[in-house]
């Protein structure tokens, strides 16, 4: 699974997690096709067939930086604490 789409229990490392998961990354999928397309349509040439709802540099615990010990600013879970809120 792409880094992009790992909901956040199991970023947590949560041992027991539903069909929760599955659904948050259906959901990412979901809307980027829309962003893209909503670019599309309002001819937005910027749009990028490549662009992440979440994008991240590391995923700590699950994929850190090298010689990190703690989450930086451009973790997966910190980027979606800072776009859904707390």
């Amino acid at each position: 699974m792409s880094r992009a789409y790992r909901p956040p229990e199991v970023i947590m490392l949560e041992p027991n997690y539903s069909k929760s998961a599955d659904i948050w990354s259906l959901g990412c999928i979901i809307a980027e096709i829309l962003l893209i397309l909503h670019g599309q349509l309002s001819g937005d040439s910027g749009s990028k067939m490549a662009s992440f709802l979440f994008t991240s540099r590391s995923c700590y615990p699950l994929s850190p930086i090298a010689n990190e010990e703690k989450p930086g600013e451009e973790d997966h879970l910190k980027v979606i604490l800072e776009i859904l809120g707390d």
